[in-house]
């Protein structure tokens, strides 16, 4: 009997090859080509640097907008703006030479000291190379797996050739709803100047690391945003609209939270996750001190626990400003440096409302130039 190639037998194989065949080759393809912002394509595909970042790598997005417009595929609400992103050999986002650059101090904590919306001079290093006359090196991660431990860190500082700088350690409320790392040594050694490697065993590295199983293939991102800008509300519903907290502020503006910052954290939580912190803070600052490296802390809060208490007929339901509060004083208890901008994150959103001016991006979970500005006014009043 003949087979026709219409047939289900023979079009479902035909379909999955081709789909495999596409997605094959649509990773030697650039992730920036469809990435809605650069930190997805500056991301590192496997180990080798101490940073998160691709070494070397530059990114530049045009119309980039925020993370939670495209979570919850709110594309009314998009705030776009252009972002650019200078890794170096490091794998941090900095855009200066690491070999030939005086620094007086390191800035580490998660995505808000990366600060990748911002250009480099409005991220927070920037804002405190500013204030202090002296470039601060930009050593921001990710929320998880988090800044390096401190003995990475005096590692990466004798690399930068600090010997008595400044540590400024970002750490934001989300964070905190987790126990902090172990407290475990790991020693090891300044990292060396490492030259680009152009030969073809590099290439074909890179390569076959486009092909792990943890690297985003273009082709599928490319579908996920065609069948988001499909599902409008006019063609499909969105089925997306609840992966996003959707609230409208008194002056009419509206706002995007992320719903696990909305979620209750029990009273009984803040005791045990604030000692935990304070704990690992005090020994992080003790294990810097012994390096000769001073040490601060910069608790930033969520974008809700500013926000929220200004969103009509809505209590906040997040108890992260207490947590806060308690590993402030938890910290000043253990004489380490600690600046919390809770208080003032709240009384200057609530008087710049009537202006329809923030602290953080309306569509994204990151602090803006403002934000930044205030945050690290508070940190050089702390140090100097």
């Amino acid at each position: 009997m003949e087979r026709r190639w219409w047939q289900v037998g023979t079009l479902l194989p035909m379909l999955m090859v081709v789909a495999l065949a596409a997605d094959l080759a649509s990773r030697f393809l650039p992730l920036d080509l469809v990435a809605f912002r650069v930190w997805e394509p500056a991301l590192q595909i496997a180990p080798g640097a101490p940073g998160p970042f691709e070494p070397g790598k530059v990114v530049t997005k045009r119309r980039a907008y925020g993370d939670l417009t495209a979570i919850g595929n709110y594309r009314r609400l998009r705030e776009y703006h252009d972002e650019s992103f200078h890794v170096d050999r490091l794998g941090f986002r900095n855009a200066c030479d690491v070999d030939h650059t005086v620094y007086a101090g390191i800035v580490t904590g998660d995505s808000f000291a990366v600060g990748h919306a911002e250009p480099e001079p409005a991220t927070l290093s920037g804002r405190l190379s500013l204030l202090a006359g002296a470039r601060f090196y930009n050593a921001g991660a990710s929320l998880l797996p988090g800044p390096p431990l401190p003995d990475v860190m005096a590692s990466l500082a004798a690399t930068l050739r600090i010997h008595r700088g400044l540590v400024v350690y970002e750490l934001l409320e989300r964070g905190t709803r987790f126990p902090p790392l172990p407290q475990v040594d790991s020693p090891v050694a300044p990292y060396p100047p490492v030259p680009p490697d152009r030969s073809f065993g590099r290439w074909l590295q890179g390569v076959a690391r486009r092909f792990a199983p943890t690297v985003e293939s273009p082709l599928r991102v490319a579908g996920v945003r065609l069948v988001k800008w499909l599902e409008n509300d006019s063609l499909r519903p969105n089925a997306h609209a609840r992966a996003a907290a959707h609230r409208q502020l008194p002056n009419g503006d509206e706002m995007l939270f992320l719903p696990r910052d909305l979620a209750p954290l029990g009273a009984g939580e803040v005791p045990p996750l604030a000692a935990a912190w304070s704990s690992y803070l005090a020994w992080y600052a003790g294990k810097l001190r012994g390096q000769g490296l001073r040490f601060v802390v910069l608790l930033v809060p969520d974008k809700y626990t500013v926000y929220g208490p200004l969103t009509p007929n809505e209590a906040p339901k997040s108890e992260g400003g207490r947590l806060l509060a308690a590993i402030e004083d938890r910290l000043r208890s253990a004489g380490v440096p600690v600046v919390n901008v809770t208080a003032l994150f709240r009384a200057r959103a609530a008087e710049a409302l009537s202006r329809h001016e923030y602290l953080y991006w309306r569509d994204d979970t990151h602090w803006n130039a403002r934000g930044i500005e205030l945050a690290a006014d508070a940190v050089w009043r702390e140090v100097r």
